[in-house]
């Protein structure tokens, strides 16, 4: 999270597959999904130096495989609270 090019990412999920042999990292970004399709490159860049990390703080055996994805959930979320306000503010809630 030092590197500026990544400012504007946001960790909003992690989720780790049944059989643990795969993570994945939700994202928010600032701008929304098209912010973070030009930011993916460079998380892949850090992919192996946070398996590393990863494999050094965890128990296990296995070191799972890191995938990095855009917090589609999150924004549906956001766009139906935006409704549900402008609702409110036009009175008919």
């Amino acid at each position: 999270m030092d590197d500026p090019r990544l400012s504007g990412l946001f960790i909003n999920k992690v989720s780790l597959s049944p059989e643990g042999g795969l993570c994945t990292v939700l994202f928010l970004a600032a701008n929304g999904r098209s912010e973070f399709e030009e930011k993916l490159p460079i998380l892949i860049l850090y992919k192996p130096s946070l398996r590393t990390a990863l494999a050094k703080t965890s128990r296990g055996r296995y070191t799972p495989n890191l995938v990095f994805r855009y917090d589609e959930d999150q924004e549906k979320v956001e766009k139906i609270n935006r409704l549900l306000d402008k609702l409110k503010e036009e009175g008919k809630l």
